[in-house]
């Protein structure tokens, strides 16, 4: 019952913010090589290889003279998971900016049913929480974990059957302990009630999901995966599965930031800050790149900064004009322009389109070097009451 056209059913891209901006990506691929011996990946020229295993052996990467490079792949006909380590350079956008990118290898001519990212950590000035399109709930997409690694076994079990001996043996247990590692965290989820309100709303589920107008039953689905499992496990004349003893795996440590080729979803636990922001997205087919949106503190502080500039002007302004017994006409039409630079710039901050403020203060300041203030004639209230009228110059 295997497909005869090779597919990616997953691609779990996972990538580790450092707090001076610099990251390091994981990927996962749950793989139905369909006779292939190997699988080829695009990659960014930027993008450098780190580690790669195939089913929990490690492999070597085949550059390719194209571009890019080749994973070799075990058997042909049971489904593998591919993991690669990487991480690459220039995404990175600078302080200032309100957004980034991340890049993460893909297969070249094997389609993708599904694609996941997440981004743990954040750069030390971030004010706000992220923002990416095609927002998840860590529940859903611990879901996409095991519905993906559920049916590639159920797809694989005729074939499983068919092969018997130690290679099913290895294949299952593989299989299965990924299986059980994805249901125990739903478990715990479920059983602590901790699950976010989103999850049953999620905007992307709505979008590519042929059930979205239905709620997200955890319990339910978990006990649908149990019973399809059980029934498998039987068929094959194999245990049930079990949860492994907790292992690294195949962990690369690199300078303080450890990751493993797992979906990260053991570094969400065991290695993320408890202060670091973790965001989570999915997308139908295959997603290379992930536009990051957020505030930058610098930006946020700069504004705050020049606000506080314009209420303190503005005060100052006030309390000169109440010392002076100046009507405010007066001061008007001897400093029309210093009026008109801050009416631009609170619009510039306050009000759209952001553009028109820096328009009304280049006009206003046009406007200061064709009417300069020493041509103008200022009334001046002495002390005993009488106005002067004085002439500029």
């Amino acid at each position: 019952r295997t497909q005869s056209a090779a597919q990616v059913r997953l691609a779990d891209i996972a990538v580790r913010w450092k707090p001076d901006g610099e990251w390091f990506g994981s990927a996962a691929y749950d793989l139905e090589p369909a006779g292939r011996k190997q699988c080829a990946f695009q990659a960014p020229a930027d993008c450098r290889i780190i580690n790669a295993v195939v089913d929990d052996l490690p492999v070597r990467v085949i550059p390719q003279p194209t571009g890019g490079f080749a994973i070799p792949l075990g058997s042909r006909d049971l489904p593998q998971r591919i993991e690669i380590v990487f991480t690459c350079d220039g995404q990175w956008q600078g302080k200032m900016e309100r957004s980034t990118s991340f890049v993460a290898p893909m297969p070249i001519d094997i389609p993708v049913e599904r694609t996941l990212w997440t981004v743990i950590g954040e750069p030390s000035d971030m004010a706000r929480r992220p923002q990416l399109p095609g927002t998840v709930s860590a529940v859903r997409q611990e879901a996409y974990r095991l519905e993906s690694v559920s049916s590639l076994i159920d797809l694989a079990a005729d074939v499983a059957a068919e092969s018997g001996g130690a290679e099913l043996d290895n294949w299952y247990r593989r299989w299965s302990q990924r299986l059980a590692r994805s249901q125990s965290r739903l478990d715990r989820w479920a059983s602590a009630s901790t699950l976010d309100p989103t999850s049953s709303t999620d905007s992307a589920d709505a979008a590519n999901s042929a059930n979205s107008a239905d709620t997200f039953d955890l319990s339910t689905f978990l006990e649908m995966v149990r019973t399809k499992q059980n029934a498998i496990s039987e068929r094959l004349r194999v245990g049930e599965a079990t949860e492994p003893q907790e292992t690294h795996g195949h962990w690369v440590d690199l300078t303080d930031v450890t990751l493993t080729a797992c979906g990260l979803a053991e570094l969400e636990e065991s290695d993320a800050p408890s202060t670091a922001t973790v965001a989570r997205a999915m997308f139908v087919g295959a997603r290379e790149r992930m536009e990051f949106r957020y505030e930058s503190r610098a930006v946020s502080q700069f504004w705050q900064r020049v606000a506080l500039m314009l209420v303190i002007g503005g005060l100052l302004l006030t309390l000169a004009m109440l010392r002076s017994h100046v009507p405010l006409g007066e001061w008007c039409a001897r400093w029309p322009y210093l009026f008109g630079v801050l009416a631009g710039l609170a619009w510039w901050l306050w009000l759209p389109p952001s553009f028109l403020g820096w328009v009304i203060v280049a006009i206003s300041m046009i406007g200061a070097v064709r009417l300069p203030a020493a041509s103008q004639r200022w009334p001046r209230v002495t002390e005993h009451g009488t106005t002067v009228i004085r002439n500029g110059g």
